[in-house]
Protein backbone atom coordinates (compact mmCIF):
# COMPACT_ATOMS: atom_id res chain seq x y z
CA UNK A 1 0.00 0.00 0.00
CA UNK A 2 2.95 2.27 -0.34
CA UNK A 3 1.23 4.35 -3.44
CA UNK A 4 -1.60 5.27 -1.17
CA UNK A 5 -1.82 8.50 -0.02
CA UNK A 6 -0.67 9.14 3.81
CA UNK A 7 -3.19 11.75 4.57
CA UNK A 8 -6.92 12.51 2.68
CA UNK A 9 -9.16 14.79 3.20
CA UNK A 10 -12.92 14.19 3.64
CA UNK A 11 -15.49 16.49 2.08
CA UNK A 12 -17.94 15.25 4.19
CA UNK A 13 -19.56 18.68 3.69
CA UNK A 14 -18.02 19.58 0.95
CA UNK A 15 -19.82 22.72 -1.10
CA UNK A 16 -22.80 22.29 1.10
CA UNK A 17 -25.31 25.76 1.75
CA UNK A 18 -25.03 26.27 5.64
CA UNK A 19 -28.02 25.25 6.48
CA UNK A 20 -27.23 21.63 4.83
CA UNK A 21 -24.23 21.65 6.71
CA UNK A 22 -23.95 19.06 9.64
CA UNK A 23 -26.53 16.80 8.36
CA UNK A 24 -25.80 13.16 9.66
CA UNK A 25 -24.83 11.24 6.56
CA UNK A 26 -24.72 14.31 3.60
CA UNK A 27 -26.04 12.79 -0.08
CA UNK A 28 -22.77 13.14 -1.93
CA UNK A 29 -19.49 13.01 0.37
CA UNK A 30 -15.84 12.86 -1.82
CA UNK A 31 -11.81 12.70 -0.78
CA UNK A 32 -9.29 14.48 -2.21
CA UNK A 33 -4.97 13.98 -1.10
CA UNK A 34 -5.71 17.96 -0.72
CA UNK A 35 -8.02 20.30 1.26
CA UNK A 36 -10.64 22.02 -0.94
CA UNK A 37 -13.40 23.36 1.68
CA UNK A 38 -12.54 25.09 4.75
CA UNK A 39 -14.74 22.29 6.86
CA UNK A 40 -12.95 19.57 5.18
CA UNK A 41 -11.70 16.80 7.50
CA UNK A 42 -8.34 15.54 7.56
CA UNK A 43 -7.58 11.30 7.83
CA UNK A 44 -4.01 10.19 7.97
CA UNK A 45 -3.36 6.59 7.58
CA UNK A 46 -2.94 3.82 10.54
CA UNK A 47 0.32 2.91 9.78
CA UNK A 48 1.82 6.66 8.99
CA UNK A 49 0.13 7.27 12.79
CA UNK A 50 2.20 4.41 13.77
CA UNK A 51 5.32 5.89 12.21
CA UNK A 52 4.70 9.46 13.93
CA UNK A 53 4.27 7.63 17.63
CA UNK A 54 7.51 5.85 17.24
CA UNK A 55 8.97 8.96 16.50
CA UNK A 56 7.54 11.01 18.96
CA UNK A 57 8.72 8.54 21.12
CA UNK A 58 12.46 8.41 20.12
CA UNK A 59 12.27 12.23 20.02
CA UNK A 60 10.50 11.81 23.83
CA UNK A 61 13.76 9.46 24.97
CA UNK A 62 15.99 11.64 23.78
CA UNK A 63 14.68 14.76 25.76
CA UNK A 64 14.72 13.20 28.97
CA UNK A 65 18.79 12.21 28.25
CA UNK A 66 19.15 15.81 27.28
CA UNK A 67 17.52 16.83 30.41
CA UNK A 68 19.44 14.36 32.76
CA UNK A 69 22.28 15.48 31.02
CA UNK A 70 21.66 18.93 31.54
CA UNK A 71 20.83 18.36 35.30
CA UNK A 72 23.94 16.35 35.97
CA UNK A 73 25.83 18.97 34.65
CA UNK A 74 24.28 21.55 36.18
CA UNK A 75 24.80 19.99 39.34
CA UNK A 76 28.43 20.13 38.60
CA UNK A 77 28.04 23.59 37.96
CA UNK A 78 26.33 24.59 41.36
CA UNK A 79 22.82 24.96 39.51
CA UNK A 80 20.23 23.70 41.74
CA UNK A 81 17.49 25.90 40.49
CA UNK A 82 16.07 23.29 38.24
CA UNK A 83 13.19 24.75 35.40
CA UNK A 84 12.78 26.93 32.66
CA UNK A 85 16.32 28.74 33.12
CA UNK A 86 18.53 25.96 33.97
CA UNK A 87 20.06 26.05 30.70
CA UNK A 88 20.34 30.22 31.12
CA UNK A 89 22.08 29.21 34.72
CA UNK A 90 24.25 27.12 33.16
CA UNK A 91 25.06 29.40 30.11
CA UNK A 92 25.70 32.20 33.05
CA UNK A 93 28.23 29.24 34.74
CA UNK A 94 30.30 29.11 31.93
CA UNK A 95 30.51 32.83 31.09
CA UNK A 96 31.57 33.37 34.85
CA UNK A 97 34.34 30.24 34.22
CA UNK A 98 35.37 31.98 30.97
CA UNK A 99 36.24 35.27 32.93
CA UNK A 100 37.77 32.75 35.39
CA UNK A 101 39.88 31.38 32.96
CA UNK A 102 40.60 34.51 30.87
CA UNK A 103 42.21 36.25 33.97
CA UNK A 104 44.44 33.65 34.56
CA UNK A 105 45.56 32.80 31.12
CA UNK A 106 47.01 36.84 31.89
CA UNK A 107 48.30 35.96 35.43
CA UNK A 108 50.08 33.39 33.66
CA UNK A 109 51.49 35.23 30.80
CA UNK A 110 52.20 39.32 32.66
CA UNK A 111 54.14 38.34 36.00
CA UNK A 112 52.66 40.96 37.20
CA UNK A 113 51.01 40.46 40.85
CA UNK A 114 48.41 42.58 40.11
CA UNK A 115 46.95 40.01 37.93
CA UNK A 116 47.16 37.14 39.94
CA UNK A 117 44.70 39.54 42.42
CA UNK A 118 43.14 40.02 39.59
CA UNK A 119 42.89 36.24 39.39
CA UNK A 120 41.74 35.37 42.68
CA UNK A 121 39.40 37.86 42.69
CA UNK A 122 37.15 36.36 39.64
CA UNK A 123 37.80 32.61 41.75
CA UNK A 124 35.96 33.90 44.23
CA UNK A 125 33.52 35.56 42.28
CA UNK A 126 33.19 32.09 40.69
CA UNK A 127 32.71 30.04 43.60
CA UNK A 128 29.98 32.37 44.95
CA UNK A 129 28.09 31.94 42.33
CA UNK A 130 28.66 35.83 40.72
CA UNK A 131 30.05 37.16 37.51
CA UNK A 132 33.79 37.65 37.99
Amino acid sequence: MSDAPKRIWLQWDGSADEDEVGEPYPPEVTWCQDRVFDRDVEYVRADEIERLKAELQLTRGAMVADDERLRAAAVKAGVTDFGCDTADHLADRILELQSVVDAARKAMNSGNPLDDVELRFAIRAYDEGRTG
